[in-house]
């Protein structure tokens, strides 16, 4: 398993995750059942894209906890973020 930055946090549906970013990384938004898949190298499902341009707005579709994770897949190098979350 690489590295990744992790945020978690309580959304309810329709609620928006605002992701900036200073260079290209991987941004994967997922709830608890899949960031656990994730992390343990098993299946998962999420919003996973490169994102290449700020800001990334993704919108929750349904009430939980959800997980923000930012990675390089596995390259060496620092993400400068900042991650907003608007209810």
């Amino acid at each position: 398993m690489f590295e990744h930055l992790r945020s978690r946090e309580y959304l309810e549906q329709g609620a928006m995750i605002r992701v900036w970013l200073e260079d290209a990384c991987w941004v994967r938004v997922m709830d608890d059942l899949n960031y656990n898949n994730f992390r343990n190298g098993r299946d998962y499902r999420g919003n996973v894209t490169v994102v290449t341009v700020s800001p990334h707005e993704i919108v929750v579709p349904y009430s939980g906890f959800w997980n923000v994770v930012l990675d390089l897949n596995g390259s060496a190098g620092s993400i400068r973020h900042s991650i907003e979350y608007i209810r």
